[in-house]
Formats: C-alpha cells, sequence, structure tokens
C-alpha cells in the first residue's frame, strides 16, 4: 500500500487546493504502482499535514504562496522486481506503440522492429513488462537513425509497421514538374 506524506506550511494551502494536492497524488501514485488501473485509488494513503514555516528553510528565502518546490517520491516497485530495465533512449513512441530495434543472431549488425510492453519510468529508463528475453540485444543509442534507414529500405520501421517500399525513385505515376525541361530546352 503506497503511503505519500506531504509537509506544508501552515495556512499555505486553501481546503480547494489541498483536495486537489490529494487527488494528483493518488493519481500519480495509481499510475506509477496501480499501472493505470483506476481500482488501486483506494489503496492509496496521502497524508497532508501543515506545519508553522519557521520549520521550513527556502535557502533564505521567505517562502509564499505558489513557490514551488523540489522533491522526491520513494515508491516501492516490487511487482516489477524481476522485470527488465533498459535506458529511455532505447525507446521510440508512435502513439500508443512503444518499440525497439532487437539485433538478430548471427555476426551482422541486422536489427528488427519490435513493439513492447513498458512500466513506469526510472529516471532515465524504463521497466520492460513485455516483449523482451534477457540476453537479447537492443539498439539504445542512434535508435531514430537505425529506424530511418529501415523506413528508406522499405522495412518495417517505426512510422511504417508494415514495411511498405518508400523509396524516392520510386514515384511511377506521379507528375514532377520540371520533367521535360530537358526535351523542352534545345
Amino acid at each position: 500500500m503506497p503511503i505519500v506524506s506531504v509537509k506544508t506550511v501552515q495556512g499555505l494551502l486553501t481546503p480547494k487546493k489541498k483536495s486537489e494536492l490529494h487527488r494528483r497524488l493518488t493519481e500519480l501514485m495509481v499510475e506509477i504502482e496501480g499501472g493505470g488501473n483506476p481500482q488501486f485509488a483506494k489503496f492509496v494513503v496521502v497524508n497532508i499535514t501543515e506545519e508553522p514555516a519557521e520549520n521550513f528553510s527556502g535557502g533564505g528565502i521567505p517562502l509564499k504562496p505558489e513557490m514551488f518546490g523540489t522533491g522526491i517520491v520513494k515508491t516501492s516497485l516490487n511487482e516489477y522486481r524481476d522485470n527488465m530495465i533498459i535506458p529511455g533512449t532505447a525507446v521510440l513512441w508512435t502513439g500508443k506503440r512503444s518499440i525497439v530495434y532487437v539485433k538478430q543472431p548471427g555476426d551482422e549488425p541486422i536489427f528488427k522492429l519490435r513493439e513492447i510492453g513498458l512500466g513506469p519510468m526510472l529516471g532515465e529508463s524504463y521497466v520492460v513488462t513485455d516483449g523482451l528475453a534477457e540476453g537479447e540485444e537492443i539498439v539504445t543509442n542512434g535508435t531514430f537513425s537505425v529506424d530511418a534507414a529501415a523506413q528508406l529500405e522499405g522495412k518495417p520501421s517505426m512510422m511504417n509497421p508494415g514495411g511498405v517500399n518508400t523509396h524516392a525513385n520510386n514515384m511511377e505515376g506521379m507528375d514532377m514538374p520540371g520533367k521535360d525541361l530537358k526535351s523542352n530546352n534545345k
């Protein structure tokens, strides 16, 4: 059960803002720990306590309403304990799909597009929920370049999952301006 404790300056939050903070923190925990399942909200506990301003340090600057702060959200991700974690640079997104390029067996650097499932973000990395097996190699840097090359070669890519031919010289039937310039320039 996630427990979120927030300390704030006494009188800083109106009851309406306190309720909004409670709602947003609950939504955050539902997304992080509950995997987006709204039913998880009933297990989230949010405690908002108020203390006198003297108990807070603003780096010598008096704290005022609407000032921003920095904090760390700690959570236990026990349900993802055995999952693989990959760098965020390895993932390309196409709306609802998350894809990576997986190295194919052999000595040649051949990569194939694969859709994967992602869990929560951990700093600059993601938890993989499905689609990758331990020991598989993926592109972690230059993923967009690999995808662009695949698209130019007519192979499956982020924006072209079916691998439709996209070669620039494949424009039969297209009326190109200046097409007959050589014949008119005598």
